[in-house]
């Protein structure tokens, strides 16, 4: 993938990561192991693979960027949203490893957004009786994500941004490692 992309269009800024695959909700005894691998597979596994072979045309780019969608049962687990939330939460350590990683990288930048609950077709699969149209669309949180890819300062890397708080105007950042313990492993 990535020499397609070097090939094509000789330099690579940055990459956004929103595939998912939800799953079934339930119980745990009812989830099905092949379910939960595929599950991991996209969420986690795929966002892991297309970052690393992504690394060196990042590194090569001036400034680069690369975007994670958390979601908020990633962050807050809750009963039968099994192998979905196993892997949001899996994809968050991800996020946050690789922006420790960069740390020391000036020219490569990791943040993450929470989108909350917004108009998606994942929305509509997880609640699929809720009125939709009090939500604001996906499309509002474009320009997040294009912010997030753009020359920002190194400062603002390792950041998880709340989609609704900043949609609503209000402070909506926080770190990635919102509490560091104290000494080394």
């Amino acid at each position: 993938m990535a020499s397609a992309i070097e090939a094509q269009l000789g330099r690579l800024d940055g990459v956004v990561h929103t595939t998912v695959r939800l799953g079934s909700l339930g119980p745990i005894e009812h989830q099905v192991f092949d379910a939960w691998l595929e599950v991991l597979r996209v969420n986690v596994a795929a966002a892991m693979a297309i970052t690393r072979s992504a690394v060196p045309l990042l590194s090569a780019a001036p400034d680069a960027s690369v975007v994670f969608t958390l979601d908020t049962r990633g962050l807050d687990p809750r009963a039968y949203w099994g192998a979905y939330a196993a892997s949001k939460a899996a994809l968050a350590a991800l996020a946050t490893t690789l922006a420790d990683e960069w740390s020391e990288r000036a020219n490569l930048r990791v943040n993450a957004i929470v989108p909350g609950p917004v108009r998606s077709p994942l929305r509509t699969l997880t609640h699929p009786g809720e009125d939709k149209s009090a939500l604001p669309a996906i499309e509002e949180l474009v320009p997040l994500y294009l912010y997030l890819l753009g020359g920002q300062g190194k400062a603002e890397s390792g950041a998880m941004v709340d989609g609704r708080a900043w949609l609503a105007g209000r402070p909506a950042t926080t770190p990635l490692r919102s509490a560091r313990v104290s000494g080394t492993p």
